[in-house]
């Protein structure tokens, strides 16, 4: 999503270009919130793991309600470090943390699972299938 602030460089474009976007996105932390919560529910012991989730939860709304503050302060910290005060620049270093946790994400192996490419492969069969037996 960050990468599309490259091209928004009028109100026309940002409608056109974020809209899609945001779509996207959408799809994206949908599936990344199935995956981490199905990651929690793996590594936590059966006993005790509702608590878990509920700590989980906590602790991840803690952490993102700082962020928009601190995302209101980066342009200012950029002017001092003498780069342009351009908001997009705001977007573009959650873009680099977002790169930075997928690099570590490869690392996390998960026994039985399949590579992202395979997944994105067979996404339209899994969308398709069931829409197809249906009009059947």
């Amino acid at each position: 999503m960050q990468l599309v602030w490259i091209w928004v460089d009028s109100p026309a474009r940002a409608y056109a270009i974020i809209t899609v976007g945001n779509l996207v996105a959408g799809f994206a932390v949908g599936g990344v919130s199935v995956g981490l919560n199905t990651l929690v529910y793996k590594i936590t012991p059966a006993a005790g793991r509702a608590v878990q989730f509920a700590v989980y939860t906590i602790l991840v709304i803690l952490l993102a309600a700082p962020l928009p503050l601190l995302g209101g302060h980066l342009p200012d910290w950029l002017a001092a470090l003498g780069l342009p005060r351009d908001l997009r620049f705001t977007f573009y270093t959650a873009g680099v943390f977002i790169l930075i946790s997928a690099l570590v994400s490869r690392k996390i192996g998960e026994p039985g699972s399949c590579r992202a490419r395979h997944m994105l492969r067979t996404l339209g069969n899994q969308w398709l299938a069931p829409l197809l037996r249906w009009w059947q």
